[in-house]
């Protein structure tokens, strides 16, 4: 073999290693224009949907957060790498960003994609129909109904961004003091007396049954423990939720759905208390993490008024370690080997449920 024969040959050689492409596997993954994000309408499948890889062929889900659009990411063997959702845009960008208005307390995160809120007139006397301040979420009725009365109340509504309608907000005229002069006979002789009477505003009259209002809350596993119903938590259902007078009297009893709400529907203003099944077995194995007033003892007492319906009644549970220094609910056995007891108080606990 010649010189010049090993020369080609070898240039060869080095040719192939060095166009030869570079075959090494790498790990699909999510795009983060898409993934974890809350967007208008469903993605369609594209590249844009993966930063490393090609999307599965089809998406699924409805966008809402209990359940998001997802969709798979694959690498060119066919590996799946990690689920990539998104959430359906339902106000701006569907989250509380810097410089726009927040109601405060614990659906303040989720105040865009829940239901539009009556504001801090709502409830209030003035002396002439309020024009401010009428909705804290959403945006008012174009016309205020009523005459200002207790029995006939001003009246309006606030509508989300998709046009649903809040409970019925309400506000009264003001009532001012008025001084009454009495005339008054001592024996024979008249004197005149002034007296000076302040009229109290009436109490509030029980309203009519179609101006009852409704009692609502949510009950869910609150993972990171904050108080706030996150993308990616979920309701707990099944739950039985009581529901007793200001007397202590149970008057109705109601199971969350699928995504952990519950309600009562139609009832006289007044005091209420809600209450978490002690025996529920659908919360074995949880500890409750999460209540508005904070005393973690799984109830919520609330004053219900005419046409303004309670929605504001939050659970949240988790499992694991109780919230230090609480008295509430410790965690619940999953099994009976955790309860300690027999097989007698298995079978009662069971009954009482």
């Amino acid at each position: 073999m010649n010189i010049s024969r090993i020369s080609r040959i070898s240039v060869i050689f080095v040719a192939l290693f060095v166009l030869a492409p570079s075959v090494q596997a790498t790990e699909p993954k999510c795009s983060s224009d898409y993934d974890g994000q809350y967007v208008s309408h469903k993605p369609e499948v594209s590249s844009d949907l993966c930063a490393v890889g090609s999307p599965s062929g089809k998406i699924e889900g409805d966008g809402s957060k209990s359940n998001p659009w997802k969709w798979h990411c694959y690498d060119e063997q066919g590996n799946e790498g990690d689920r990539c959702e998104a959430f359906k845009e339902l106000c701006g960008n569907g989250k509380i960003d810097s410089g726009e208005q927040c109601d405060g307390g614990p659906d303040c995160n989720n105040s865009c994609e829940m239901e539009a809120k009556c504001g801090s007139a709502d409830g209030g006397e003035f002396e002439e129909k309020p024009s401010s301040n009428l909705c804290s979420v959403g945006s008012p009725s174009g016309t205020l109904e009523g005459d200002g009365s207790v029995s006939n109340p001003w009246k309006w509504h606030c509508y989300d961004s998709a046009g649903n309608a809040d409970n019925k907000c309400t506000a009264t005229k003001k009532v001012e003091e008025v001084v009454v002069e009495e005339k008054e006979e001592i024996a024979e002789e008249v004197e005149e007396e002034e007296i000076v009477v302040q009229e109290k505003t009436a109490p509030a009259a029980s309203c009519a049954p179609s101006d009852y209002s409704d009692i609502k809350g949510h009950i869910w596993h609150d993972d990171n423990r904050n108080g706030v119903i996150d993308a990616g938590e979920t309701g707990i259902e099944d739950v039985t939720v009581e529901l007793y007078d200001s007397n202590g009297n149970e008057v109705e009893e109601d199971e969350t759905n699928a995504d952990g709400k519950f309600r009562f529907e139609n009832y006289a203003p007044g005091k209420y208390t809600i209450d978490v099944h002690g025996h529920d077995r659908e919360l074995d194995g949880f500890t409750i993490v999460y209540e508005n007033d904070a005393n973690f003892n799984e109830r919520d007492q609330i004053k219900l008024k005419c046409n303004n319906n309670h929605t504001k009644t939050l659970f949240g549970y988790d499992t694991g370690a109780s919230v230090e220094g609480v008295g509430g609910n410790s965690n619940r056995p999953t099994t009976l080997a955790q309860t300690g007891g027999s097989m007698w108080s298995y079978i009662i606990g069971f009954f009482i449920k």
